[in-house]
Formats: C-alpha cells, sequence, structure tokens
C-alpha cells in the first residue's frame, strides 16, 4: 500500500511540475488546466514576448515576436457552441462580446448597466438598458429601453441622462417642458430646455401613425420666442445672395402665439426682417398665386369677395385679408339696385339729403368731372375724345312693334319761361364744312295711309303769346322763322 501510494504522489508532482524561465512561473494539473503559481512572490503580471511587463495581468507583445506579428490574439471557439468573451469586477458580469451558433453576427451586450461609448476619455454616445417605469416632465410608467442618446451631458440634476426617444440628440440639454409620452419612434434634439422632435405619433386609438415635426418651448410673448425655420443655404460665394450668408435664405417659419392656442404661418425671410409672423398666414413680401383658378368655372353660388386692408404702413392691419359681401360693390350709396324682377339701378333720387351719397340735389357726369359745385344739370355729358370714331355725345336707338320715342322730355315751370330742348350750336368753317345745323330730323319710314312729319310741335297753356317754334338767324339781313301751328 505504502509503495502504490508513493507512485501515485510522484506521478501528482510530476503533473504539477513547475517550469521556470527566470521568473516566469508556470503549473498545470492533471486536468489540463494551467496557472501561475502561486506563492511568494505573488504573481504581478504575465507577459507574452521578450520583455517582463507591469500593470497588466495579461501583457501579449506581437510585436516582440520573430518575425513581428501583425495578429496579435486570437479566439476560436467550436461551431456548434455559441461563443463569449466575458468582463467580471468583483465576480459580477458588467459586459460581454459574443457570437451565436449558426449566426454570422458579432454582438456587444452590457449585461448590468449603459452601453456607453467614449473618445479621448469622453463619453460620447450611450445606449439604453432594460428602463421602465421612468418618469419625464411628470408623465409616469415610460418604457425608455433601448434608446439611444448622442451628445453630452451637464450633469445638472435636471438634465437629460438618457434617451427619451429612439434616437436623441442632446447637447447639455435638460428635462425639455415640450416632450409627450407619444415621442417614442422618431429623432429628438435638445439644447437647454429646447427641443424638436421629428418622427410618428400613433393616435390614441392606435388606428394611424402620423408624421409629426414638434418643437419647444417658448411662445410669443415670452423671451426668447422660439421658431420653426425652413432654411435654405448656398455656398458661400459671391452671386449667391442671402442665400450665400453664415444664416441662409429663410423661406419661411411657424411660431406660436401668445398664449399658446394657436400658431402663425409666415413665409418669407422674417430672419433677416428681424420679425415674426403675427397672422394664421402671413406673407412678408411677394404676391399669391393659384394657376388654375383663372380656369375653372364662375362661381354662381353665394360668396364673398376677398379685399386687402389698405391702412397706413405702421398698422397692425395693414395687408391683412378680409371680406366684403359682393352686393355691397353694386348697391352701395353710390348706385342702387333696385330688387325685382327689372333689376333697376338708380342714384341721385333719394329726398334724404346726405353728405356722402348722392342724393335729388347732386348730378351726373359722364365724360366730365362735377367737381364739388352745384351742377346745373342733373345729367351732364361731354366728349372730349381724340378718337375719331367717337363724334357724338348721345346716342338713343329704340327698336319697337308698337309706338316708340327715341327721345321724350316733359319740362314744366310754374313762374319762370321753360323750354323743352335747348339747343346751341358754335361751328366755323367753309365751303361744304361751313354748315352749322342747330337740330336735324331725318325721317324715313313706310307709313302707307298715315302721315310722315319732321317734326311735330304742339304747345298748350294760359300764355300772352302762344308760338308752336320759332328761329332766329342772327347773320344779315336777320329773319324770323316759325313753324306750323299745331
Amino acid at each position: 500500500m505504502r509503495q502504490k501510494r508513493t507512485v501515485i504522489t510522484a506521478l501528482v508532482g510530476l503533473a504539477m511540475a513547475t517550469l521556470n524561465t527566470g521568473q516566469a512561473q508556470v503549473q498545470n494539473n492533471v486536468f489540463g488546466q494551467y496557472r501561475l503559481t502561486p506563492g511568494s512572490p505573488t504573481p504581478q503580471s504575465f507577459a507574452i514576448g521578450n520583455n517582463y511587463t507591469l500593470g497588466y495581468a495579461l501583457d501579449v507583445h506581437g510585436e516582440q515576436m520573430n518575425p513581428p506579428l501583425g495578429d496579435v490574439f486570437k479566439t476560436d471557439g467550436p461551431d456548434d457552441k455559441d461563443t463569449y468573451w466575458r468582463m467580471f469586477r468583483g465576480g459580477k458580469e458588467y459586459g460581454n462580446i459574443f457570437n451565436l451558433t449558426a449566426k454570422n453576427d458579432w454582438n456587444l451586450n452590457a449585461t448590468t448597466g449603459y452601453m456607453k461609448f467614449h473618445t479621448n476619455s469622453l463619453e460620447r454616445m450611450r445606449l439604453s438598458p432594460t428602463l421602465t417605469g421612468q418618469t419625464i416632465n411628470g408623465y409616469t410608467g415610460l418604457d425608455l429601453s433601448g434608446f439611444l442618446c448622442i451628445g453630452q451631458y451637464s450633469g445638472a440634476s435636471n438634465s437629460v441622462q438618457q434617451a427619451y426617444t429612439l434616437l436623441h440628440l442632446n447637447e447639455f440639454g435638460i428635462n425639455p417642458g415640450g416632450y409627450r409620452p407619444w415621442m417614442r419612434v422618431g429623432m429628438l434634439a435638445t439644447r437647454g430646455s429646447d427641443m424638436s422632435y421629428f418622427g410618428l405619433r400613433t393616435d390614441p386609438q392606435g388606428a394611424t401613425n402620423n408624421t409629426v415635426v414638434a418643437w419647444c418651448d417658448n411662445p410669443l410673448g415670452e423671451i426668447g420666442a422660439d421658431a420653426l425655420q425652413f432654411v435654405f443655404s448656398a455656398h458661400p460665394t459671391g452671386g449667391t445672395g442671402i442665400a450665400g450668408t453664415l444664416s441662409g435664405l429663410e423661406a419661411g417659419r411657424f411660431i406660436s402665439a401668445v398664449g399658446g392656442d394657436e400658431a402663425y404661418f409666415g413665409l418669407g425671410d422674417y430672419y433677416t426682417a428681424g420679425i415674426n409672423p403675427t397672422q394664421r398666414l402671413d406673407l412678408l413680401n411677394g404676391k399669391v398665386r393659384i394657376r388654375k383658378l383663372p380656369d375653372d368655372p364662375a362661381a354662381t353660388e353665394p360668396y364673398k369677395i376677398m379685399v386687402v386692408d389698405d391702412s397706413p404702413g405702421n398698422s397692425i392691419n395693414r395687408g391683412i385679408v378680409k371680406w366684403i359681401d359682393p352686393t355691397s360693390l353694386v348697391s352701395g350709396c353710390e348706385w342702387e339696385l333696385n330688387p325685382g324682377t327689372q333689376n333697376n339701378v338708380s342714384t341721385a333720387y333719394s329726398n334724404v339729403l346726405s353728405t356722402s351719397c348722392p342724393d335729388v340735389t347732386d348730378a351726373v357726369g359722364i365724360g366730365v368731372d362735377l367737381g364739388s359745385s352745384a351742377a346745373i344739370a342733373k345729367l351732364k355729358v361731354k366728349n372730349t375724345s381724340s378718337v375719331a370714331t367717337m363724334t357724338d355725345g348721345i346716342q338713343v336707338a329704340v327698336s319697337k312693334a308698337g309706338v316708340a320715342n327715341g327721345m321724350l322730355i316733359n319740362a314744366s315751370s310754374s313762374s319762370k319761361p321753360v323750354t323743352g330742348i335747348n339747343v346751341t350750336v358754335n361751328g366755323s368753317g367753309t365751303g361744304a364744312d361751313g354748315v352749322a345745323i342747330g337740330a336735324r330730323l331725318v325721317v324715313t319710314g313706310s307709313m302707307g295711309g298715315a302721315s310722315t312729319r319732321g317734326a311735330q310741335v304742339i304747345t298748350n297753356g294760359t300764355c300772352t303769346v302762344a308760338r308752336a317754334g320759332s328761329s332766329f338767324r342772327t347773320t344779315l339781313p336777320p329773319r324770323w322763322e316759325g313753324l306750323p301751328w299745331a
């Protein structure tokens, strides 16, 4: 028995043989396991290379191999097993690198907390672990798991500590007042208390997903009102105008109104102008074009007419679009459309005297400005046109099957001389053109057995002298000429 025990002891001692090369100590057991030999001195490092090293448990020097090796470290696992590199501290695992069987993916896994990425010893990005039951701006029960935040963190108690959406861009942001729980599938950007979001929003019923552009957090009326701007920037060289400047060309902006119950949309470069829109739709300059409208059928149903406020330039109402009833354009105080079958238009007839609308004391001028003086005729027509074909002042054409009067004049007076027609003709000329005619009457037609008269004048009344008509020639020799009595 003692001989057998001696043999076993010798075999174990052989298996635990210590390999000594200088100060390196490596030993193995009968199970194929190797280690640095414990004891005095305690192992401080293990180097693979030509030199000892301190500060690293394992230090591999590929540059010290002969020949030097570019492939410094390699591991290989069985094809039918999941392969892991694991990192522990104090017996607790914090992360691993792994590959799963039958998959070609290379995986990183933070097993305990955030996965953080650094450059120059500064954190640049963090990927959230499983984060449920979170609270932001008083909204509770939020699930922020797996969200990615890129940027810098201020470290303040109210600062951004994790991503609020699937992708969050942050520069020293604090909890933004504009955050809402439906901001999940999208990109959020924060700087200070300001925020913008672009992504999807699911309606409360979960039936639709709408694309949303949101921004916060100061409306008009507060310091630093925040706008949603649309900017075009060109190459910063000559000839690119405002678009080539540092700020670029603002095409338009949205901004919240005072009180936060409506928003204004302005088209134009409000940044250069240094102002904000103040109406639901506010055009800084330029015009509005509706290309198809001229080709559309005219409106026949009830409608309104758009007008533009022409208040002075410093008025807050200048340029605001308003509407008026179209009937006010034809039934104002200048002309009145009398409702009824005939749709007659009348003016200057009212016995109610007015300083702003035509009344019975006022007159109508055509081709002449009557001015502000009292007129002597209800209607005055003046033709001073240089158009050769416009030779007449008034033309009357009546075509009827029954009685027709080209002009019907009724003049009456109780105390003064009254004239139905008073014609004054002034002219000069010689030969065939030297004819001045006070009134020219031409009657043509086939009247059967009826009579045809060039002129018929009827007088009636109690008077000293009744003359159907008279004319006086002022050229020598003067002569009175009368018309037949009627």
